[in-house]
């Protein structure tokens, strides 16, 4: 199992790697960035997974579409003021 800090630590240090591609009146960088980290994503998953077991990790990830919502505003606020 994944250790909670380094899952925070790991978390911060891609925030600040894609940080650097978010201009604040640009949405190609929030995309290159998001595309980039979904691609990879998903590419490690089939190392491990099943397709069922992707598709439900993928599922439960649209649940979570709001908080994340909101949870980026309030980043991107910090960020780019």
């Amino acid at each position: 199992m994944v250790d909670e800090e380094d899952l925070k630590k790991f978390q911060e240090e891609l925030w600040n790697l894609t940080s650097k591609y978010i201009k604040p009146d640009d949405t190609g960088g929030v995309f290159m960035c998001g595309g980039a980290m979904l691609h990879a994503a998903l590419q490690l998953y089939t190392v491990g997974l099943d397709n069922e077991s992707i598709i439900k990790i993928i599922k439960t990830a649209l649940e979570t579409l709001q908080p994340l919502r909101e949870d980026m505003k309030n980043k991107l606020k910090r960020t780019l003021h």
